[in-house]
C-alpha cells in the first residue's frame, strides 16, 4: 500500500544517511587502528540506527526486502562488512592503513548503492501509485 511504501521509503533514506556517517567513522577506524570513546559511541549508535532503520524498511515493503535479500543478504559484502564491523567493535586494529580505510570505504559505498536502488525502487512504486490514485480521482470528479 501507499503508506507502506511511503514509511519504508523514509527509513531507507535514513538508513542510508546513518550508514554514510558510520562508513565515514569506520574509515578513520581503519587509518588510525582506533576511535576515541566519544567516537566510539557515536559509530555503534550510527550503526545501531542504521540497522534498525532498514530492517524496518524490509518489515513495512516485501519488494525492498526481496532487493535486499537479492543484493546483499549473504553476499561476500555483507560477510566482509560483517567481519569489519566486528574489527571496529574492538577498537584496536595491529596494522591499519589508509588503505584498509578505502576498503572499508569502498565496501560501505557498495552497500549504500543497494539502498539507493531500493529509494529508487519505491520512489518509482510511489509515484505510480499516486499517479493511479489521482486518475481515480479525476475520473470520480467527472463522473
Amino acid at each position: 500500500s501507499l503508506w507502506m511504501d511511503s514509511i519504508a521509503y523514509h527509513m531507507v533514506i535514513l538508513t542510508q544517511e546513518y550508514a554514510g556517517i558510520e562508513r565515514a567513522l569506520g574509515s578513520v577506524f581503519f587509518a588510525k587502528g582506533y576511535l576515541p570513546a566519544e567516537e566510539v559511541t557515536m559509530y555503534n549508535k550510527m550503526k545501531f540506527y542504521a540497522m534498525s532503520y532498514i530492517e524496518l524498511a524490509l518489515k513495512y515493503c516485501s519488494d525492498v526486502a526481496d532487493t535486499f535479500d537479492d543484493q546483499f543478504r549473504n553476499t561476500s559484502l555483507q560477510m566482509t562488512l560483517t567481519i569489519q564491523r566486528q574489527q571496529i567493535a574492538s577498537n584496536n586494529l595491529a596494522n591499519p592503513t589508509v588503505e584498509l580505510g578505502m576498503q572499508w570505504f569502498d565496501n560501505m559505498t557498495s552497500y549504500i548503492a543497494i539502498l539507493h536502488n531500493m529509494e529508487e525502487m519505491l520512489s518509482k512504486e510511489i509515484l505510480a501509485d499516486l499517479q493511479v490514485k489521482v486518475q481515480d480521482g479525476a475520473t470520480r470528479v467527472t463522473f
